[in-house]
């Protein structure tokens, strides 16, 4: 997937968070965590290797962030906040489809296993919007950032060969949307919906074929954010 429209959010959140006239806002903290819905992986294969794509169980998902919030000048109701975060992510891999050999007719699906990580650092920037009497805030935005991936024995049911056992780092971006809802002065509960895509892994099987493999994820998260 090609992510470089993304990459132009990450200069912009990091000229944000780190550039630029000083704003009166308050800095904040935050956490979450919830479910990980993976989409099938459609894998970029060379002639002689015949798996096409791996089906996912829901996992789990967690991050931490730090950000920034201000006043959007001449707008009271919005609110931009520039964040760092660190995303996680863990999926247990069910089921591949392919063709098991070069001599091999049509496509099958197999039970498979192992577990794919994603470590994902992300440059964001959300947009608040203060509604008049109402004490939700919803918000959109996203971000972008590099991302470890790793494929953990990844292999069919009763195979002794794994398909992948291996790791990159790619690019990746994210967009989503949610709420917050106060709940003392300083503490809220969030929560949000997160759309994820990665570049293609660029992976080894062991036997020394390539293959790529595109990981996009859902995320669905309930959090806290502590505001200073």
């Amino acid at each position: 997937m090609n992510c470089d429209c993304a990459r132009a959010a990450v200069v912009g959140a990091a000229v944000l968070c780190a550039g630029g006239p000083a704003l009166a806002g308050e800095a904040y903290l935050g956490v979450a965590g919830g479910a990980s819905l993976r989409d099938d992986s459609g894998v970029e294969s060379t002639p002689s290797f015949f798996v096409e794509d791996a089906r996912y169980q829901t996992g789990w998902a967690a991050r931490i962030n730090a950000g920034y919030r201000v006043a959007v000048p001449g707008l009271d109701r919005l609110a931009l906040r520039p964040e760092l975060a660190l995303a996680y992510r863990r999926n247990e891999i069910d089921r591949g489809r392919g063709v098991a050999a070069p001599t091999g007719t049509g496509v099958n699906t197999f039970n498979a296993g192992g577990t794919v990580h994603v470590l994902h650092g992300l440059a964001n920037v959300w947009i608040d919007a203060d509604l008049p009497g109402v004490a939700l805030t919803p918000y959109l935005g996203g971000g972008a950032g590099p991302a470890r991936v790793w494929v953990d024995d990844f292999r069919a049911e009763g195979s002794n060969m794994p398909i992948a056992d291996d790791a990159d780092t790619v690019f990746g971006y994210q967009l989503g949307g949610g709420a917050s809802y106060p709940i003392t002065e300083t503490l809220s509960v969030t929560a949000d919906y997160r759309y994820t895509a990665l570049d293609a892994t660029d992976m080894a099987h062991p036997g020394g074929r390539e293959f790529a493999v595109e990981l996009d994820a859902h995320q669905i998260s309930l959090g806290l954010r502590y505001r200073f």
